[in-house]
C-alpha cells in the first residue's frame, strides 16, 4: 500500500481513484475498484545486481561494514584500552567478519600515534595500497578527548549505476507471465515498478532518456516511480 501512495504523490493522474483490497493469491498485489472499472496493480522493485565475488546482496554490505566496524571498536578497547575516532572506508565489500575485524583491530593499533597526531590515509593516496588491506581504501585515526566518545564509523564511496533498459525489461518480462491469471479479479492489470529508494547501496539511478524507452509487456500499463524526478509511464 504504502508503494501505491507514493505512486499518488509522483504521479497523481496515473493512478485511478477507488478502494483499494488486498486480495488473496492468486492476485496482484493491489485491486482499485470504481463504479467503471477494477484495475490490478502487480508491484515490483528494482535493485543492483548481486556481486557476483562476494555472494552478498548489495544491501547488506552496509550491514556487513557495520557489523565489522561495531566488533572491531569492541575488540580494540578490550585489548589496548584506548578511545578513538576512526573512520573506515571500505573497498565495497568485506571480507569474512572475525578476519576483517581481527585484521582491522591490529591495523588500527599499528598506526595509531601516542602523540595523539591524527593518522590518515585517503582513498586516493599513494600510500594506501602499501599501508592497507585490499578490502580498505582509506582511514582515519586520531584519539578522543577524556571527554567524548569512542567512534568508529565508515563505508563506502557508493557508484550509483544507472537503470538500463535490459534491465527494466527482465522485470516487466518476469511478471508478464502472471497478466492472464490475474485478470479473473479485475478487468485490467498494470505494474508498478518501484526504482532508487533503497540505501545507495542497493539504488538504481533512472537515466533520463528513460521515457523514451520501448517495453514488451503484457500488462495495460507499465508505471515507473523513483525517489528523484517525475514517474514515468510505458
Amino acid at each position: 500500500m504504502a508503494w501505491l501512495n507514493l505512486a499518488r504523490v509522483v504521479m497523481p493522474e496515473e493512478i485511478p481513484k477507488g478502494v483499494v483490497e488486498q486480495p488473496d493469491p492468486p492476485a496482484p498485489d493491489l485491486v482499485i475498484r470504481s463504479r467503471n472499472t477494477n484495475v490490478g496493480i502487480e508491484v515490483t522493485q528494482l535493485f543492483q545486481r548481486d556481486d557476483p565475488a562476494s555472494r552478498l546482496p548489495a544491501r547488506e554490505i552496509e550491514a556487513a561494514q557495520r557489523n565489522i566496524l561495531a566488533e572491531a571498536r569492541t575488540l580494540y578497547e578490550e585489548t589496548y584500552g584506548h578511545r578513538l575516532f576512526v573512520n573506515v572506508s571500505f573497498n565495497g565489500t568485506p571480507p569474512a567478519k572475525k578476519p576483517a575485524v581481527r585484521e582491522l583491530v591490529a591495523l588500527v593499533e599499528r598506526h595509531r600515534t601516542d602523540s595523539g597526531a591524527m593518522f590518515q590515509v585517503l582513498a586516493l593516496d599513494a600510500r594506501a595500497r602499501q599501508l592497507l588491506p585490499q578490502w580498505l581504501q582509506g582511514l582515519t585515526i586520531c584519539t578522543q578527548e577524556s571527554d567524548e566518545p569512542a567512534r568508529w564509523i565508515g563505508g563506502s564511496v557508493w557508484r550509483t549505476p544507472s537503470l538500463t533498459q535490459d534491465l527494466l525489461q527482465s522485470a516487466v518480462s518476469r511478471k508478464n507471465k502472471n497478466v492472464e491469471g490475474y485478470l479473473g479479479c479485475c478487468d485490467q492489470v498494470w505494474l508498478l515498478v518501484i526504482c532508487d529508494l533503497w540505501p545507495m547501496a542497493a539504488s538504481l539511478a533512472v537515466p533520463r532518456n528513460a521515457h523514451e524507452w520501448q517495453l514488451e509487456s503484457r500488462f495495460a500499463r507499465v508505471l515507473l516511480v523513483s525517489r528523484e524526478g517525475d514517474g514515468i509511464r510505458f
